[in-house]
């Protein structure tokens, strides 16, 4: 699975712009082959920083959403940004939920 994230700083004049192309991308991403998930949210300590979060099946799939004419939006989003955004690509190998930490925990944690 790849683990893609962009944390983007926009300024706040900007905003609703950017927010309109992000909403824009949303959908279609989704449907495309591949895509387990694309979600975008606010920084709760920066009301004008934005991240991205998608996850695809294969690194073929991640590849090709790259590649596609969709992929050109949010790019050019990250042009209206007040600084260099941070993009980060993880290949992950291993996945585990709530199980895990009240294993490790040995205990419920609510």
């Amino acid at each position: 699975m790849i683990l893609a994230m962009v944390r983007v700083h926009v300024p706040q004049k900007k905003n609703k712009e950017v927010a309109q192309t992000i909403r824009g991308v949303l959908e279609p991403t989704r449907v495309e082959p591949g895509c387990l998930a694309i979600r975008c949210s606010r920084d709760i300590e920066d009301e004008n920083v934005l991240v991205i979060e998608e996850e695809w099946a294969t690194r073929e799939d991640w590849e090709r959403h790259v590649r596609s004419e969709g992929y050109k939006v949010t790019l050019s989003f990250l042009e209206l940004a007040s600084t260099q955004p941070d993009m980060r690509y993880y290949e992950v190998t291993e996945a585990e939920g709530i199980e895990k930490i009240l294993k490790m925990r040995g205990s419920c944690p609510y």
